[in-house]
């Protein structure tokens, strides 16, 4: 997915802008990144108050191994995207 398709998908939200980061896009609203796409998957920013709806949906979070130790790293704060929001723009806009 490219940078036009990143931001269509988003269309319903309103504008973002669609930043390189990593070895993926960052997705951000008024300069604030709540969105990474990274290794073909969507992964939105989340709080203690929003990771039950995630949960709810069976997501999980981010999560990486590290090359040099092989410790596989949990990042809290980025939860997959359910796979369903990604054909429906006006519920994506709602999460």
């Amino acid at each position: 997915m490219d940078r036009e398709s990143i931001a269509e998908m988003f269309s319903a939200f309103g504008p973002v802008n669609v930043k390189r980061v990593f070895s993926g896009f960052g997705v951000y609203a008024d300069d604030v990144c709540f969105g990474l796409f990274l290794r073909g998957e969507f992964y939105f920013k989340t709080d203690e108050t929003t990771i039950p709806r995630f949960e709810a949906e069976d997501c999980r979070p981010f999560s990486y191994v590290q090359p040099t130790s092989g410790k596989v790293v949990t990042v809290n704060s980025f939860w997959l995207l359910p796979e369903r929001l990604y054909d429906d723009q006006d519920e994506l806009a709602d999460w």
